[in-house]
């Protein structure tokens, strides 16, 4: 005699048998995640120094930090944590702080894209900024310094400008430091795009048409669609630099450099507030002695050496914007002088050259700290 199953405990069994099996998914493609982590850094010559279990970690913690556009500027997401990288309340990365300034404290704001917000650094304390501040307070006993790290992922000059007047005004800076000129010149035909605009909309370049972006605000508790997303449907053509996106258009991109760099630095002036401008160095800048791995990732597409020669043209632009910002410093034989590995891609370099470059910048800004 056969015995009925109800169509209530039919779908109770089929619904844990699919529970079982998504989650094998799930743990399946963690595991993979883990293990085939897609960051350019994680196995590189310039993080050697890192375990490479430790190199996962702020791969994948790295990919998980959520942004926004909602201010109409590309910003962080406040109250981000994780073991490797956190985002503070205001939105910037590092420690948590009190808007209002502490007596006795020189503020420093420190503006550019990831390089500055620390790409691939295995930890707060070792990001750019960071490392400035640690070192300004070893020289000076009195004023406390301060450095905040406000980088953004993607920004350009275009949205660096919005971020000084909306917001860091806010927080009564004493000195802001900008340093950039490789987003510009890589992503310059958004630069173009969005000169001008009160609303800047830069879409982080890992994000292709948005889904990618979606995929990692949405779904870090499931895994499995991003990580599928990744391998198999990501188009990662932004990662080399398809020749197909080239455009010659290096002297408007710097001359929109020149224009938003001359506003942030008047904006500073009238508030106050000295104003340091950065050209920041990138893989093919100066004359540095390169390692097999830097010679092998160095810019051989017409979009790379075009993204290269606009970095270059915008020094041209240094000599007028010293008449308006309090200085204005070339960074791009920074590195002249290293032989080991610095870079791990085109512009993103370790904790040691975030090191060397915080070293110069803490020497160059000694004489503005009052």
């Amino acid at each position: 005699m056969s015995v009925q199953v109800s169509y209530k405990k039919q779908f109770l069994v089929y619904f844990l048998l699919l529970i079982i099996i998504l989650s094998a998914v799930e743990i399946f493609f963690r595991v993979y995640e883990w293990m085939y982590p897609n960051c350019l850094f994680v196995g590189s010559d310039a993080m050697k120094d890192i375990d490479i279990l430790k190199q996962r970690q702020i791969c994948l913690e790295n990919q998980q930090i959520k942004t926004t556009n909602l201010e109409s500027i590309p910003e962080n997401i406040p109250n981000q944590n994780f073991d490797t990288v956190s985002i503070n309340s205001h939105g910037f990365r590092g420690n948590e702080f009190n808007m209002d300034k502490e007596k006795n404290t020189f503020r420093i704001f420190v503006i550019g894209g990831s390089t500055i917000f620390g790409t691939g650094a295995s930890s707060n304390e070792e990001t750019l900024p960071s490392q400035l501040e640690k070192k300004l307070n070893m020289d000076f006993l009195e004023p406390k310094i301060h450095v905040v790290n406000a980088g953004v992922s993607g920004a350009t000059s275009n949205s660096e400008k919005i971020l000084v007047t909306k917001k860091i005004l806010d927080f009564d800076p004493d000195l802001i430091i900008v340093y950039d000129g490789w987003n510009d010149a890589w992503h310059r035909e958004r630069l173009l795009e969005n000169f001008g605009n009160d609303v800047v909309l830069e879409i982080p370049q890992n994000s292709g048409t948005g889904i990618m972006q979606m995929l990692q605000e949405n779904l870090n508790f499931y895994r499995t669609p991003l990580v599928i997303y990744k391998e198999f449907f990501w188009d990662k053509s932004w990662r080399y630099n398809s020749d197909a996106n080239d455009i010659k258009i290096d002297k408007d991109i710097s001359d929109i450099w020149k224009k938003n760099q001359e506003e942030i630095c008047k904006t500073s002036t009238e508030n106050d507030i000295k104003s340091i401008l950065i050209l920041q160095p990138i893989l093919g800048t100066g004359e540095k002695q390169l390692t097999n791995e830097e010679k092998e990732i160095f810019p051989k597409s017409k979009f790379d050496i075009t993204t290269l020669e606009t970095l270059n043209s915008l020094a041209n632009q240094l000599p007028i914007l010293q008449e308006y910002c309090t200085n204005v410093y070339d960074y791009r034989n920074i590195f002249d002088n290293i032989s080991e590995s610095v870079y791990f891609d085109k512009g993103h370099v370790s904790d040691f050259g975030n090191n060397i470059i915080a070293e110069q910048i803490a020497r160059d800004i000694h004489q503005y700290i009052n």
